[in-house]
């Protein structure tokens, strides 16, 4: 039957794309904040009122043939999740603020960083939060559990992609301010958002902008991607010694104290489950994005995706250049080479292939246009879009344009700036601190 859904007529004309079986119309159940086809066995909750309010409804099992009805088809597991992120998102939101007039934050780690300051809120219950940054720990980890290693996005999704973000809070919450990326808002925008990696270290406040990062994901799992970089391993994240006070284990230890080595395992182990690598088919271009590059696997396989897929999930190491480890294609292979390679300078080098040696360490993996050409060989891969490196404006175009470096931290290394990238359909464009650029390629 009928029922009142915002004002608005409960089942429309189904357009003749969403026809199926000789024409019979297969509704779509949209709930409060995204639209997604289905067809199973769902919990009706309740109706929105033209206030957007959710009306309860007696529960009960139906199999759903409707289309816009508006009504909220989430299981208990997810309108669980939702209240979670919520809450965490609140925290945030109303306990974690920038300081007005405050010198700008020097983290006295292994780079110079003048970030914006936050604080939190004198009134914060530290065991309190504590305990919700666990549960959204726990609750990501499943999530996670469930996605590919390698993600195909939507043909066409308008996505934005952020680079290393390295626990700076401040250029994240500028981004997302500027462009929507916010709770409740992101549930009615259809837009994607594409993180590569190193969330953590080197920044004052790598556990916000996990558990920020956390909480958007378990609101709207389906429109964010978080792959995995190489600060995402307990040998590095938990490295006091090397970043001291800006590592990310030193951070959960000196905010939430005995709950803190907890709260640093449990996202470890969420960290253990996220992908490696997203590829994003559009009209003009199909992309790669990974946090360092291109395997050296490449140039001894055809298949190149299958060898992405056959990386195992759960992975609690990685091999580690900066410490003397591994080589190219050795140890974990595939992923350690796509979360530590970096491209060789294209105006000296870029003949290269792969090759070992660099700032990294005398066995991080490097990789060159010839590296590309083969990738274009194999794949039908148009562009590579990287993070793993500061550079100065924010992003970088190597190899005529074929290789995109994003860095999404500024005053990361004394005044560099910070950028994200922005694909739809048809074109792509640069975004530095909230204003967007003609692209260079």
């Amino acid at each position: 039957g009928d029922f009142p859904v915002g004002g608005a007529k409960v089942v429309p004309e189904l357009p003749e794309s969403g026809r199926e079986d000789g024409g019979r119309a297969r509704g779509q159940a949209i709930d409060s904040w995204r639209t997604k086809r289905v067809r199973r066995s769902i919990t009706w909750t309740g109706w929105l009122d033209q206030e957007g309010e959710m009306n309860r409804m007696d529960e009960g099992s139906a199999e759903v043939f409707m289309l816009n009805a508006g009504i909220a088809c989430r299981s208990a597991e997810e309108k669980q999740r939702e209240e979670l992120a919520l809450e965490m998102l609140g925290f945030l939101e109303g306990k974690f603020r920038p300081v007005r007039n405050a010198p700008l934050d020097s983290s006295g780690g292994t780079v110079l960083s003048q970030q914006q300051t936050y604080a939190w809120d004198s009134s914060l219950d530290v065991g309190v939060f504590g305990i919700l940054c666990e549960k959204v720990a726990e609750e990501v980890q499943k999530v996670l559990a469930t996605e590919p290693v390698l993600v195909e996005l939507p043909h066409n999704a308008a996505t934005y992609i952020v680079g290393d973000i390295h626990g700076n809070y401040g250029d994240l919450m500028l981004f997302a301010e500027t462009h929507g990326w916010r709770g409740k808002r992101m549930q009615t925008d259809p837009c994607h958002l594409l993180f590569l990696g190193d969330y953590v270290d080197r920044g004052s406040y790598g556990l916000e902008v996990v558990m920020w990062l956390f909480a958007m994901k378990l609101l709207v799992p389906d429109q964010v991607t978080l792959l995995r970089g190489n600060h995402e391993f307990r040998l590095i994240n938990g490295a006091v010694s090397r970043f001291r006070n800006s590592s990310f284990t030193h951070q959960c230890n000196t905010l939430l104290g005995a709950r803190g080595f907890a709260v640093w395992e449990l996202s470890n182990k969420a960290f253990d489950y996220l992908p490696v690598a997203a590829v994003l088919r559009t009209d003009h271009a199909n992309y790669l994005c990974v946090h360092g590059g291109i395997p050296c696997a490449l140039e001894r396989v055809d298949d190149l995706w299958g060898a992405i897929r056959a990386v195992a999930k759960g992975q609690q190491h990685s091999y580690c250049p900066a410490m003397g480890d591994g080589c190219c294609g050795e140890g974990n292979g595939v992923m350690s080479d796509m979360l530590w390679a970096d491209p060789v300078d294209d105006a000296l080098e870029g003949h290269v292939v792969f090759k070992v040696g660099s700032p990294r360490g005398p066995n991080a993996p490097l990789f060159g246009a010839g590296a590309m050409d083969l990738l274009l060989e194999k794949t039908d891969i148009d562009v590579v879009v990287r993070a793993h490196e500061v550079v100065y404006s924010g992003f970088r175009p190597s190899f005529g344009g074929r290789l995109i470096t994003l860095f999404s931290s500024s005053h990361y290394l004394l005044d560099n700036h910070s950028a994200v990238m922005s694909v739809s359909a048809r074109k792509a464009h640069l975004i530095m601190r909230g204003h967007a650029t003609t692209p260079s390629w």
